[in-house]
C-alpha cells in the first residue's frame, strides 16, 4: 500500500481573496509607482538606451580615428 499524507480539507482549495483586497493592492501599487516617478526615483535612461549611446560613441570614435 502506498503512503498518502492526509490533507486538511481547507488546503485542497485555492486561497480566497476578496475583490476589495485586490482593488486595494492595485491602487497601492499605482500610487507607489506614481510617487516614485514624481520623486525622480524612476530611471531616466533605460539600460538598453545606455548601451545604444555607448555603441554610438564607439562608432563615432572609430570613424574619427580612420
Amino acid at each position: 500500500p502506498r503512503f498518502r499524507p492526509r490533507q486538511h480539507p481547507a488546503s485542497s482549495s485555492p486561497p480566497r481573496t476578496s475583490l476589495g483586497a485586490m482593488k486595494f493592492s492595485a491602487v497601492f501599487a499605482g500610487l507607489t509607482f506614481a510617487t516614485a516617478s514624481s520623486m525622480g526615483l524612476a530611471a531616466e535612461v533605460t539600460p538598453v538606451q545606455k548601451v545604444i549611446e555607448l555603441m554610438e560613441g564607439m562608432l563615432a570614435k572609430g570613424k574619427q580615428e580612420k
